[in-house]
């Protein structure tokens, strides 16, 4: 790794992307009672940790090398072999909101507002164990949650 990437000892492929994080939101979409919006900070005046976002955005470039399966004969004429695959990813990571907003109002305590309430907090708790080390800082005051942390970005060059 190089830069200024903090991965957190995982490989590109095992990041949080934006279409799981989707497929997790979609239990609170179907319900029809929640606003659902992702935030740019980069137009805010926002910091966390005493950092502005520019100081958050990392960039850089991450290699791995996987080896493929060896090759093996058990016949002496024929040579055994593995080969190692050498990828290269692009790497952005930038801080992103995720405000989600219950378009209740104040809830009554019927059997369905109590149901919405464990629902988002059941997807509030699955974000946030998916987000893991991503996680920059979030807030819940249920059914509503806010949650900022690191999006990434990775392209195969």
């Amino acid at each position: 790794m190089m830069n200024n990437l903090n991965l957190h000892n995982r490989h590109p492929n095992d990041l949080p992307d934006k279409e799981t994080l989707e497929d997790i939101l979609l239990e609170l979409k179907d319900t029809h009672k929640f606003d659902i919006k992702w935030v740019n900070l980069d137009n805010m005046s926002w910091r966390a940790d005493n950092k502005v976002f520019d100081n958050w955005v990392e960039k850089g470039e991450v290699v791995t090398y996987e080896m493929n399966p060896i090759n093996y004969s058990f016949d002496s004429d024929v040579m055994s072999y593995a080969t190692v695959k050498h990828i290269r990813y692009d790497i952005l990571r930038h801080p992103i909101r995720l405000e989600v907003r219950s378009e209740l109002g104040i809830l009554s305590l019927n059997s369905s507002a109590t149901e919405l309430i464990r629902t988002s907090t059941d997807v509030y708790l699955r974000l946030k164990d998916y987000l893991g080390p991503d996680v920059i800082q979030s807030q819940s005051q249920t059914p509503n949650f806010v949650i900022d942390f690191m999006l990434t970005s990775c392209k195969v060059k």
